[in-house]
């Protein structure tokens, strides 16, 4: 579907523009500055929306649980892993690790303690680099794919159910604190690949329904990103332990819409070639492994540097930037080591 791959390219341009925000300066003192804000942020959502997507509508037909294992696997571990050691080896080297509060082990000598077990929590987490999380979180919802082949045969009544469920559990517990808990991402963002798989089931059906009824979409998206931005003092995603009380978390509900939004928009060009688009979605794991190198590089305080732009200035330079180095990034490793690029960038 053209749709849907013009969707996951926007999908990895939101991300890497959500994560230009931080190091832009993007202040959170301005109602409307939280309200744009919790726009951009967020863009995991539509990747984990696009992965329920075409799990029914490309994997559930022939689908082999071993065989989806393993091909999920060799696509997107072994860039992980290979990136993460590198990255890993690096701050061992440097004698300095990020998340050092969980991830060192002074009290207790000995290579194991030191090193490999360090190594291990990295790659189980996936706290390496900005947004690496999402890799063992996609790998633990692979592991779970015989739930959603369950739930694609039972009746709509029963997705609603454990769609409305399980939505009202993740905008109470929100995101896990520095995305450290694999299975609270699991948690948070299951809703989110549940109407994912609703939505290619009863494709037709929301099609027909909401065609040339996108605005209203939007403008739910917006008020739901004010509306968030109006009860909270801080934009974006909301981190906590899972046990503790923080508010209801708008910024699922917003991302569902929001996703529902682009379902159906983009359809109207389901018979149209856009080039640039296809080439972002083919990309797009490539894409998302380099892109926080690039970010690691950038300086978190950008007036220590000189640089005094304002963040509707800053933000959009360091966006394009990003998204434009990334790409002759991944276009140079794949001219390098042409297939076998694959195993470092998953493209």
């Amino acid at each position: 579907m053209n749709s849907f791959h013009y969707f996951r390219a926007i999908a990895i341009l939101t991300i890497i523009a959500g994560h230009c925000v931080p190091i832009s300066g993007w202040g959170e003192s301005r109602f409307l500055e939280r309200a744009m804000a919790n726009i951009v942020i967020g863009g995991a959502s539509l990747f984990v929306f696009v992965a329920g997507f075409l799990f029914h509508h490309i994997f559930y037909q022939k689908f082999y649980y071993l065989k989806f294992v393993g091909k999920r696997a060799s696509k997107i571990l072994i860039p992980y892993f290979v990136l993460s050691l590198i990255a890993i080896a690096y701050y061992f080297y440097r004698g300095s690790l990020p998340y050092e509060k969980y991830f060192t082990f002074s009290n207790e000598p000995g290579i194991y303690s030191s090193y490999i077990k360090p190594t291990l929590l990295y790659l189980w987490t996936g706290r390496v680099l900005v947004a690496y999380w999402f890799i063992p979180f996609a790998m633990v919802m692979t592991i779970l794919s015989p739930l959603h082949v369950w739930l694609i045969r039972r009746p709509l009544y029963t997705q609603l159910l454990v769609f409305f469920v399980s939505l009202a559990v993740s905008m109470m517990i929100h995101r896990p604190i520095d995305n450290i808990s694999v299975f609270h991402s699991v948690i948070y963002f299951f809703p989110v690949y549940v109407f994912g798989i609703i939505c290619s089931v009863h494709k037709e059906t929301i099609y027909n329904y909401l065609k040339q009824k996108e605005l209203y979409l939007l403008l739910l998206v917006l008020l739901l990103a004010a509306l968030q931005a109006a009860v909270y003092n801080k934009f974006g995603n909301l981190h906590k332990d899972a046990f503790e009380y923080g508010g209801i978390d708008l910024q699922v509900t917003q991302k569902l819409v929001l996703c529902l939004f682009l379902m159906v928009y983009l359809h109207r060009f389901e018979h149209i070639n856009i080039a640039p688009l296809k080439y972002l979605a083919s990309s797009s794991y490539a894409l998302f492994f380099i892109h926080p190198w690039l970010l690691a590089f950038i300086p978190k305080d950008p007036v220590k540097y000189g640089v005094h732009w304002s963040w509707p200035i800053l933000w959009p330079i360091l966006t394009v930037s990003v998204i434009l180095s990334t790409i002759f990034l991944a276009q140079t490793i794949k001219f390098i080591f042409k297939s076998r690029s694959k195993y470092i960038i998953g493209w």
